[in-house]
């Protein structure tokens, strides 16, 4: 093997070309990089570059050529090394095939070859989602044994489903809570305030979660009923008017379910009457993301973004109005709800607000494709023992009262706070980390509504939930929007390094031309910047040393 190199590589050379360096020890083509195998590597390679088929007779050469340039940097461009883990293609002549990969190691870059990083960024993301319990394919799989609650809610429906309308059903059952807090680790007040949304393909079955969503809503809509033809009575009795004086506004008038088409003023009124009623939650169920823009005047995403925020710190939300029977006045806003997207709308649509907020505070669930069998799904029967069976767990829901707290859930936050951090950190994502803090936060809520749920009475399959609803959440999250949200915190990363360092003070007093290019890199910038040094000089900024080959700051600063 190390003959056959050395005779491609003497070829090489007495063309004029540099020849490659070629060791006295070939390694094992079973050893890896970065704890990938080569096997693991290249197979990505292909998923990510040939659409995860192998090089074959017409594209044999210029595949395997392209392969070996992008594994060179990774071997120290050793042309042994890279021969035993480059595979010979489809009976490639075997001489053909040594003078194809040692060719590749002409190139030498300056920086990892961008293939390469997004093929090593691939197997990073995979074994984080494998670290979670999932795969890159598969998210991971929720426990077998479901806190009774859930085990209802999502009893008529087939396997794939169950997930989803699990998390899905969270936000209703949450809107059953009235002037009910918790206190979560870091000893601020929270609601339970939940916000879900379902990501899959088209035609994969998001609207499983709309029947048991609509059960748990039932004892609300009905009251919602009774307000609403009073509120209608009250207009037939006081049309605007000018002249005429109108009776004042029922105050105990509330409705919490929303229609998908509201303006400010509506959902504001909404709001306020929700609020003087009990501190009561807003729910509103849609199966597009897109008509969600609807609950504002603005009809923009800019704006449920705003709200999204708002109802995820019950933060006041209202508008300043001076006419008379303007909507005016703000409170804190109670607002749950379920929405639906296909993946390539949800990215679209949260492309700008990943990094604002917006993204984090959302409970992410989805439907794979791989999961379900393609053929006609079979749902059980939603009849009158499913809803006597789950008039007890709402009934606890509407009966829970001021503050509520449970250590066992607590502690077990804690734990999946520092777990998140570790897992961030071994896998140097740092929008893992980011959207952890508030996926924990989520977490933490549904923990509490299922603790109420279960009579105010801890058990481990509450635990087990919790624990795999958090990872779920961020499965989902990474895996629809980790290169979005990471690329955006990298342009945000750049833009506070260039308005607030100066590559001058980064550098000691005397620095050597490494040192220079050293700090540039890190810096985000190119390895080369002599222009840079030669305006220092000829501002009188630096100064060099010949004899000690270094660089010397004089007094005169930077600008």
């Amino acid at each position: 093997l190390k003959a056959a190199a050395q005779q491609a590589a003497d070829g090489q050379a007495a063309d004029g070309q540099a020849s490659p360096v070629v060791s006295t020890k070939t390694p094992s083509a079973s050893e890896g990089y970065l704890g990938f195998a080569w096997k693991q590597i290249i197979d990505k390679y292909f998923e990510l570059y040939n659409n995860g088929k192998e090089p074959s007779a017409g594209n044999r050469n210029t595949l395997t050529f392209e392969l070996s340039q992008a594994l060179a940097p990774l071997v120290d461009y050793n042309a042994d090394r890279l021969l035993a883990i480059v595979p010979r293609y489809d009976s490639l002549p075997e001489q053909e095939w040594r003078t194809t990969v040692t060719n590749a190691l002409q190139k030498r870059w300056k920086t990892m070859p961008r293939r390469t990083s997004e093929v090593m960024k691939a197997l990073k993301n995979e074994e984080l989602n494998n670290s979670l319990g999932g795969t890159a394919l598969l998210p991971p799989e929720m426990p077998k044994k479901l806190p009774p609650a859930l085990k209802l809610l999502t009893s008529k429906v087939p396997k794939p489903y169950k997930a989803c309308v699990a998390e899905g059903v969270f936000p209703a059952l949450a809107a059953h809570l009235h002037d009910v807090k918790f206190r979560y680790i870091d000893n601020t007040e929270r609601e339970a305030t939940l916000m879900a949304l379902l990501i899959a393909p088209m035609s994969t079955g998001k609207s499983s979660v709309n029947v048991p969503i609509n059960k748990v809503m039932a004892d609300i809509v009905e009251r919602d009923n009774i307000s609403r033809e009073r509120e209608m009575e009250w207009k037939r009795k006081n049309p605007s008017s000018k002249s005429k004086a109108r009776d004042p506004r029922p105050e105990d008038i509330c409705i919490q379910v929303l229609t998908s088409d509201l303006t400010n003023a509506a959902f504001n009124q909404r709001m306020f009457d929700a609020d003087r009623n009990g501190h009561r939650y807003l729910f509103l169920k849609t199966d597009e993301l897109d008509s969600m823009r609807n609950v504002t005047s603005q009809r923009s995403i800019q704006q449920l973004s705003v709200v999204v925020r708002n109802a995820f710190d019950n933060a006041e939300h209202g508008q300043e109005r001076v006419g008379a029977d303007s909507v005016t006045g703000k409170a804190p806003l109670r607002f749950n709800f379920h929405t639906s997207s296909t993946p390539n709308v949800a990215k679209a649509l949260l492309k700008n607000s990943s990094i604002d907020g917006t993204l984090s505070r959302l409970s992410v669930s989805s439907i794979e494709k791989q999961q379900t069998t393609g053929d006609i799904p079979k749902y059980g029967i939603y009849d009158d023992k499913f809803d006597a069976d789950l008039k007890p767990f709402i009934d606890l829901l509407n009966r829970a009262n001021g503050f509520i707290e449970c250590q066992q859930l607590n502690a077990l936050i804690e734990q999946l706070v520092v777990e998140s951090k570790d897992i961030a950190l071994q896998y140097d994502s740092e929008g893992y980390e980011l959207l952890s803090r508030r996926a924990c936060v989520i977490a933490f809520c549904k923990g509490m509504v299922l603790y109420i749920l279960n009579g105010c009475r801890w058990s481990k399959d509450i635990g087990d939930y919790v624990r795999w609803s958090l990872r779920y959440d961020l499965w989902c999250k990474m895996k629809y929007f980790g290169a979005i949200f990471e690329a955006e915190l990298d342009k945000e990363n750049k833009s506070l390094r260039e308005g607030m360092v100066s590559l001058y003070d980064l550098l000691p007093d005397t620095f050597t031309i490494d040192d220079y290019r050293r700090v540039r890199v890190l810096q985000g910038k190119s390895a080369d910047g002599m222009a840079t040094l030669r305006q220092w000089r000829h501002r009188s900024q630096i100064e060099y040393d010949s004899i000690g080959n270094v660089y010397v700051k004089t007094k005169r600063r930077a600008a």
